[in-house]
């Protein structure tokens, strides 16, 4: 549990820098690692897919804004 409440912060502290696109696919598979994810290239897709899938759904059906960071931010 302490291992999931310390990813969980650091994902918090971590997505205004880096933006929801860059963070949460890998929260997302390292939680998925942590409860025992054994087919990592599945893993990978499925984080993928439902950060997008997030991304598209909050910004044009609820019309959110979420944290973005551009690529020549990162440089």
């Amino acid at each position: 549990v302490l291992a999931m409440v310390l990813m969980t912060y650091a994902y918090i502290y971590v997505m205004p820098y880096a933006g929801f696109v860059l963070t949460t696919p890998v929260y997302l598979f390292l939680a998925m690692l942590f409860f025992g994810l054994r087919r990592y290239l599945l893993g990978a897709v499925t984080s993928v897919a439902v950060t997008l899938a997030l991304f598209v759904t909050f910004r044009y059906a609820f019309q959110v804004l979420l944290p973005v960071v551009g690529l020549f931010d990162l440089m």
